[in-house]
């Protein structure tokens, strides 16, 4: 891979640059950001051309977490708990039954938006904040990014087949509902789980709020053993009970608060550590 990102820089600047960055590249393992950051110094390389070829090589470079990335998070992770907790509503707006929670479909649109758009932002969100989580836990930070975008791979295919068989009218339509209805529920594990990693990475490497941290793994971890217990569970009517659903929304509710502190705490930082490899021309 390492190799891989050397060669997206032009030939001139490899001929002059390629031995000392790849030295460089072998000093720590490489994040979701450092691999972005280089991703995005190559391209910039190529559109400057000739022009710019004192380009040097840096341990330095732009900063580790900007506030941008901090915010992507807060509202990541807003977007999917409202949205996740707005297909509870029927379209005239009136709360369902506990009971019958999730029961009904198609779901409200807007509320299906909100967790694809959070879905989004919080892979934006654990790519941009991964700088320096990625140099202690760089396996668990990969890991919840490829379960992100599982994660919204599922979704999207989960959220469509529900809109598209939830009246169940035929056999058939119940049949593929229940498939969709499975894939969804793959995606509210793989983001559990994706952010639940994210939560420990961060605890780990002491980079944000340890507090925010053990929030997003607490609420990670409840939403995860809900949806999966209710999933193996003997009997279909026990991801339906009060008391579970319960458990599942207390989860929800943790999650968007770890989400929103680790985001925080993330747009407070004022940049004073850096992690790009690849120093802006000179």
């Amino acid at each position: 891979m390492k190799r891989l990102l050397v060669r997206l820089y032009p030939s001139a600047w490899r001929a002059r640059y390629a031995e000392e960055f790849s030295a460089l590249l072998d000093e720590r393992p490489l994040g979701p950001w450092d691999v972005a950051d280089i991703v995005v110094g190559a391209a910039d390389a190529h559109l400057r051309g000739d022009r710019h070829q004192d380009i040097r090589v840096t341990r330095g470079g732009s900063v580790m977490a900007d506030r941008r990335w901090g915010f992507a998070g807060i509202a990541g992770g807003a977007l999917w708990a409202v949205g996740l907790f707005g297909v509870t509503f029927d379209p005239s707006g009136r709360p369902w039954s506990v009971r019958t929670m999730f029961a009904m479909a198609p779901w409200p649109w807007p509320a299906a938006l909100a967790m694809i758009v959070g879905l989004g932002l919080l892979l934006a969100a654990v790519v941009g904040m991964s700088a320096v989580p990625a140099r202690r836990s760089p396996r668990l930070v990969w890991a919840s990014v490829a379960a992100v975008l599982v994660a919204i791979v599922a979704a999207l295919v989960g959220l469509v087949g529900i809109q598209a068989f939830g009246s169940r009218t035929s056999v058939a339509d119940a049949e593929s509902f229940e498939v969709a209805w499975t894939v969804w529920g793959l995606a509210v594990v793989g983001v559990s789980i994706a952010s639940g990693l994210f939560g420990i990475a961060t605890v780990l490497s002491r980079t944000y709020s340890r507090a925010a941290g053990i929030l997003l793994i607490t609420g990670s971890a409840l939403m995860a053993t809900t949806v999966l217990g209710g999933a193996m569970a003997p009997t279909a009517g026990l991801m339906k009970a009060s008391w579970w659903l319960g458990f599942f929304f207390v989860g929800l509710a943790i999650f968007a608060a770890g989400w929103i502190s680790l985001g925080w705490s993330s747009a407070r930082a004022v940049g004073s550590r850096r992690s790009s490899l690849v120093a802006p021309p000179t």
